[in-house]
């Protein structure tokens, strides 16, 4: 389901951030599910025991081996980790960087990037559901990269600057 967003800046509510930002000490109900709404995920020994994946070696000949191990990882997990997978720690401190500091503008200037109706490709803040009976606690931007064809740059953020590079 792509991300539902308001459709004016008359019905916005607070993000979760902002409200922190305020120095708030409690959760405002409206983003408090009853107990019976709440989603029962089960945590255990066994969830100690997520495939880690060695992507080392993906182009060569360890491919059909590390196929087969997301492939079994996912029918059976429906979630693993990659590690080896190559991208730098400074290249992930960059991108996280770069997020706090869009996320951290004003919610007027993120929203000129709203994802539209129907569309999973833009901002879209989880506090602005309308229709809702709970607000949800999430904010966020949904940006296609690949395949390089569908990839739309003129959805993509301008601040920060260094964004688009």
């Amino acid at each position: 389901m792509a991300p539902v967003v308001a459709h004016s800046l008359e019905n916005l509510q607070p993000s979760v951030k902002a409200l922190a930002d305020t120095g708030v000490k409690t959760v405002p109900s409206i983003y408090v599910k009853d107990e019976t709404d709440r989603p029962k995920v089960p945590y255990n020994a066994f969830s100690k025991e997520i495939p880690v994946i060695d992507i080392a070696g993906l182009i060569g000949e360890r491919r059909s081996g590390i196929v087969a191990d997301i492939g079994r990882a996912c029918s059976e997990w429906g979630i693993f980790q990659i590690i080896n997978h190559g991208v730098t720690k400074s290249l992930t401190e960059r991108i996280r960087a770069e997020a706090f500091e869009f996320f951290a503008m004003p919610l007027e200037e993120k929203t000129v990037y709203a994802a539209k109706p129907g569309q999973f490709v833009g901002y879209a803040n989880g506090s602005i559901l309308t229709d809702e009976k709970y607000m949800d606690w999430r904010e966020l931007i949904t940006l296609r990269c690949f395949p390089i064809g569908s990839r739309n740059e003129d959805q993509w953020p301008r601040k920060p600057e260094s964004f688009r590079r």
